[in-house]
């Protein structure tokens, strides 16, 4: 049965008001400007996209351009009957939702839908034309959104996927959208977070006072700031961070499109939409992606497989995953590098040579060992015994003590000895269940965040150098700014590359033209800036699990010849220790580590924080081959120069602060609880106070 509805008139003139509310001049609402009425009605989802209002609007306008006010009344009827077609009047339903005002809350939060700016870069990316564009791929950018989620970006396996998201509305927030484009090295290659941060702007508009603050205060430009310092495997949340669903997401990607892509051939907004979508997201190219949407609206066309249809496919389909790219980097690496085979025995040898022994564990030496008592030395002759003659004789009576006490002076008070104290009551069954429940109630997060509660059995934590580049000319610094970049996002096929590719062409501008004549008139670079290379791309390789070609980059580096009392030469040492103890070997590990102290010891001192990250990186070594005493000390040394150099919040004084907590719990120091086995007397420490008595004077004599 025909579902209908009779509008008041109030409310048929409220609907009229809407409609001329979108119109232009000549009272005709073309597809931009009926998608932002369904924007501000908030009738969008991400199970009703995109595809349904263009459908609605298509279907209304007869394959036309433009709504008039009988057209439009019929795509709200046809859109009701898609979107509340589980009510038992759809019609009235979608009218209802149509007709309800935005209404401000005493909060001064704003109940509706949310609308982007009606500049003319907005309006663009919400043009019909954009629309098919997004459309025709629609999938993969179902997939990316998914992807881009803050439960999915942070775990290695998927916990929400697409179809989660479209049935409970679910949305992703501006922090995972950040990271996003920094996996895709969007940041800063194409543009920086203050671009970004405007553009959320235009398409995200406040909704509440918490929002508009987010952006006011600059908190976006705060997170990719503060992740720049730290490394968290879990997502932290902003106060006010606006939430991004499908379509917000799909214009706020056409806007970045729009506005960075600079190509010459790419000069309309389809042609950059499509250089951005193939070169930057890498997405399969369509030759003309608005007549293939168009063909895949009218059932032309086969859609592609169910995307929801089980967890692998997502998995399988997910692009620029890191985990993924690490196997792919490592299996790459395995073939190019198949005749690299590394000699243990050559690289013992050489260690043997240059590395100093390992030290014998300290004795203890007892200040008064057993048997405890030392005999008595008797040694000439004895002293004669004195004479008992006067055994018999009566002790004579000492002298009464005399009284020093003045005439009227009181005697001293004597002050008893403190009682004993009572006995403990021994505990009952009560006493024993509510300590039960008082423990069952408290909270535990303060243990844990002491780490009064973790495994003792987890390992000890090793910190690992900095490496600061040296100077540069700009065009080098470069590379080596997007080399590093590179490897804090995982891809280190690209980070191996450009520190090989800057290298080369350093070593060229610094050999001038003989270069191009005879390539062996190449010069190599400055002992420290060969280093420094030698360095980066073992660091690169151990970041990458390579450690075979790590161990080699830093052999190599350990080679180099620098002044005599350079302190640079650790760094080689350090590395080497490194690879060392992530490969179990942590005798070999502390030796090297070892050297490393020996050399900063000598030319930066003991009170740095590269000789304290080394104190922090033997204790670790020395952990591990269980001389705990030893551990504990270089921890505790280490922790105290960090904090006074770095501070008690920096990142290495925190991870010495918890190796020292590792170590201590390894060690049973156990102090029993006994009671007192005497009492102490005490004097008061408020005594009464007693007026003094006026002296009575002496009579005159007559």
């Amino acid at each position: 049965m025909e579902q209908s509805v009779t509008l008041l008139k109030t409310e048929e003139a409220r609907l009229d008001q809407l409609y001329h509310s979108r119109c232009d001049e000549d009272q005709r609402m073309d597809f931009t400007q009926f998608l932002l009425f369904v924007l501000d009605r908030s009738i969008i989802s991400n199970k009703f996209g995109l595809e349904v209002f263009y459908q609605a609007f298509k279907e209304a306008a007869q394959d036309g351009d433009y709504l008039d006010i009988k057209s439009f009344n019929y795509a709200i009827v046809w859109l009701s009957k898609i979107i509340f077609a589980d009510e038992y009047n759809p019609v009235e339903t979608m009218f209802t939702t149509v007709l309800m005002d935005k209404t401000i809350t005493h909060q001064k939060d704003l109940v509706g839908g949310r609308v982007p700016s009606t500049d003319k870069d907005t309006l663009a990316v919400l043009s019909e034309e954009a629309v098919l564009f997004y459309i025709a791929y629609m999938d993969r950018l179902k997939i990316l959104f998914a992807s881009c989620h803050h439960n999915n970006s942070m775990e290695s396996k998927r916990r929400v996927n697409w179809k989660e998201l479209s049935d409970k509305n679910m949305g992703i927030l501006a922090g995972s959208f950040l990271n996003f484009c920094k996996d895709y090295f969007l940041i800063p290659h194409m543009f920086n977070v203050e671009v970004l941060e405007g553009i959320l702007f235009s398409i995200l508009t406040p909704l509440h006072v918490e929002e508009s603050e987010y952006f006011t205060d600059h908190k976006l430009v705060g997170q990719c700031e503060g992740d720049k310092k730290k490394i968290s495997s879990s997502y932290e949340f902003i106060s006010g961070e606006p939430e991004i669903l499908l379509h917000e997401f799909l214009f706020i990607i056409g806007k970045i499109a729009y506005k960075t892509v600079i190509a010459s051939e790419a000069e309309t907004l389809e042609d950059k939409l499509k250089v951005f979508f193939f070169e930057k997201l890498k997405f399969p190219s369509i030759e003309n992606p608005i007549e293939y949407a168009v063909q895949l609206l009218s059932g032309e066309i086969d859609p592609e497989e169910d995307l929801y249809s089980s967890d692998e496919d997502l998995e399988s389909e997910q692009l620029d995953d890191p985990q993924q790219k690490l196997l792919e980097f490592i299996e790459r690496r395995t073939q190019q590098d198949e005749n690299f085979v590394l000699d243990y025995e050559e690289v013992l040898q050489e260690l043997e040579l240059s590395l100093p022994p390992l030290p014998e564990k300290p004795k203890v030496v007892q200040e008064n060992p057993p048997p405890y008592i030392q005999p008595r030395i008797l040694f000439g002759k004895h002293l004669p015994k004195p004479e008992e003659d006067d055994k018999d004789k009566k002790k004579k009576p000492q002298p009464r003590r005399q009284n020093n006490r003045k005439k009227d002076e009181k005697p001293k008070k004597i002050y008893p000895f403190e009682e004993y104290p009572p006995k403990p009551r021994e505990p009952d069954n009560l006493y024993h269940f509510d300590n039960l429940r008082n423990e069952m109630n408290e909270n535990i997060f303060p243990t844990h965040y002491n780490a009064l509660q973790c495994n003792p059995g987890v390992g000890p934590c090793i910190i690992k150098e900095v490496l600061f580049p040296p100077e540069a000319p700009q065009e080098f610094a470069t590379l080596i700014e997007s080399a590093l970049v590179y490897q804090n996002t995982a891809n280190y096929d690209m980070a191996l590359e450009t520190f090989e590719r800057c290298r080369d062409e350093w070593r060229k501008a610094e050999s001038g033209d003989d270069w191009k004549k005879n390539e062996q008139e190449i010069k190599p670079l400055r002992p420290e800036i060969e280093l420094f290379f030698e360095l980066s791309l073992g660091s690169v390789y151990e970041s990458a699990g390579r450690d075979e070609l790590a161990l080699s980059k830093y052999l190599s580096a350990k080679n180099i010849k620098l002044v005599y009392n350079h302190p640079d030469q650790a760094f080689p040492y350090c590395g080497i220790g490194s690879i060392l103890f992530h490969m179990e070997e942590p005798v070999w590990a502390l030796r090297a580590y070892l050297k490393a102290r020996e050399i900063r010891e000598e030319r930066l001192g003991g009170d740095t924080v590269d000789t304290a990250t080394v104190y922090n990186n033997l204790g670790c070594c020395m952990l591990t081959i269980e001389r705990n005493q030893e551990a504990c000390a270089f921890f505790e040394l280490a922790e105290a120069i960090l904090e006074v150099e770095l501070g008690s919040q920096h990142e290495r004084t925190l991870t010495a602060a918890r190796n020292v907590k590792k170590a201590k719990r390894t060690v049973l120091n156990i102090k029993p609880e006994y009671p007192p086995l005497w009492s102490f007397a005490a004097l008061n420490p408020n005594p009464k106070l007693t007026k003094k008595k006026k002296k009575k004077g002496k009579k005159k004599k007559k």
